[in-house]
């Protein structure tokens, strides 16, 4: 929480912050104390439920992201986790990933696949 500290107008007075007292309020929001210089970045919680042949794994606990370019990839990565697993040993067919935020759905990737011939 910022406070406002403001210099009295005469010995033993006080008065009200002026605008140039605000704008520097302003201005140090979010600043890092530790760090001059410094934005602290507040980042939002995206949920990566991950989707199967078998059905849909739900995501409770999800990852504090800063940006979409973060999430997309995040999310590419978790698919490419999926489709290695399955190619080790579940015999799916296709694996999506599906990212939300408390305002719902933001993003989905996927892919399907078929097998045309068998070598059995």
């Amino acid at each position: 929480m910022a406070t406002v500290t403001t210099r009295p107008s005469h010995p033993g007075g006080s008065r009200r912050p002026s605008a140039l007292d605000l704008a520097a309020t302003f201005r140090n929001l979010g600043r890092n104390d530790r760090e001059p210089g410094h934005l602290i970045v507040a980042m939002a919680r995206y949920y990566f439920d991950l989707r199967d042949g078998c059905g849909l794994a739900i995501d409770e606990e999800g990852l504090e992201m800063p940006d979409l370019a973060a999430v997309q990839e995040e999310a590419a990565r978790a698919l490419a986790d999926m489709i290695r697993d399955s190619v080790r040993g579940q015999n799916l067919d296709r694996a999506a990933v599906e990212v939300r935020d408390h305002n719902g759905p933001i993003l989905e990737v996927g892919i399907a696949w078929r097998i045309l011939r068998s070598n059995g």
